[in-house]
């Protein structure tokens, strides 16, 4: 008997998954266009599904940001629009879709569910997509190359410089997650290398050393001019390392966030041993000063005593952006800063 009953199971798996729908397709598009998501833009998510005896349900969405991994999915949206395209194997392929709101720039998880009749039970067939929503056109992505943004000389705690030789390179990697399977390569970084060569330690620096991202000419550009801050993220595994931002304007010396009781400048701690993204975000508010905002600077500061330590060690820079608008987190920590602790 118990061989009978081992004998009947691949049977019932069979019959049981020819009730099930078949989902083959999963994709989200820019609603207006099917062109890749953009920032806050309407969003159109299509799904081809085979149709079974079990019937399918009106699919269900739900979305949540890659990061934090262990965030819950949030419903979305429903695909209520149906229109069969085809047959397989006697049954009906349909093509359903549906508009879901626009999202910030940032990666995310989708979820699809369609729910189906098995024997008096209801069940549900899902598919997971992990999609990427672009920048919005005033920020500095890096997907395209550099930008125009540059690196400046390694200095030393005093302001005089050690090394004009670290070189701005280009990377895969990218916001907010470090295994996007971008084949096409689309999605970058910008960053550099901290070497024992180019960057100082004791007894040549005792303090700290110091390096800027450095933007392009920003007066052209109509979403920086009303800037009153940044937002920009940074990934690095190095330990002792800091960034601030910085904004040039013009007849002015480049403004920094400052702690309003001690007065000190204020930095953003990186270092927790991963390579998790960090966000920072900077508004200055409406007291910053009027004027053309000409530049921005992303400096990144290290403890000089932990150079050798983070020898080879890449520090990458992704999504600078001005605020308003600023893009705030799902997709990243927020990190708080602390006053400048060599000062």
């Amino acid at each position: 008997m118990r061989k009978a009953a081992f004998s009947l199971l691949p049977l019932l798996i069979l019959v049981l998954s020819a009730c099930a729908p078949e989902i083959t397709n999963l994709q989200v598009v820019r609603a207006t266009s099917g062109d890749v998501p953009q920032h806050q833009d309407p969003l159109r998510v299509i799904s081809d599904i085979v149709v079974r005896q079990g019937g399918a349900g009106t699919p269900e969405v739900d979305i949540r940001p890659v990061w934090p991994k262990d965030g819950n999915f949030v419903p979305a949206g429903t695909l209520p629009n149906r229109v069969q395209i085809g047959t397989v194997n006697g049954h009906g392929l349909y093509r359903y879709s549906g508009e879901v709101a626009g999202l910030d720039y940032g990666a995310y998880d989708l979820r699809l569910s369609v729910d189906y009749r098995e024997y008096l039970s209801v069940k549900t067939r899902t598919l997971d997509l992990r999609f990427f929503v672009e920048a919005p056109p005033e920020c500095f992505s890096f997907d395209p190359g550099f930008q125009g943004f540059s690196l400046g000389p390694v200095r030393k705690s005093d302001g005089s410089m050690y090394s004009e030789t670290v070189p701005l390179s280009g990377q895969y990697l990218n916001w907010p997650i470090d295994d996007w399977p971008d084949a096409a390569g689309r999605h970058r970084s910008v960053s550099f290398d901290i070497s024992v060569q180019t960057f100082p330690s004791p007894p040549a620096e005792p303090y700290y050393w110091f390096i800027d991202f450095i933007s392009p000419e920003l007066s052209a550009l109509e979403g920086w001019q009303q800037s009153r801050g940044l937002t920009f993220r940074v990934a690095t595994r190095a330990g002792s390392v800091y960034a601030q931002p910085l904004i040039k304007i013009a007849g002015r010396d480049p403004l920094a966030p400052r702690d309003e009781a001690t007065g000190k400048f204020l930095l953003y701690p990186l270092a927790d041993g991963s390579l998790n993204w960090k966000v920072i975000s900077w508004d200055g508010g409406p007291g910053l000063p009027e004027g053309a905002r000409e530049r921005v600077m992303i400096r990144i500061y290290g403890d000089a005593r932990a150079t050798a330590i983070n020898n080879d060690v890449t520090v990458f820079l992704d999504g600078v952006c001005p605020v308003p608008p600023g893009i705030d987190p799902p997709g990243g920590e927020v990190v708080a800063p602390i006053p400048n602790p060599w000062h």
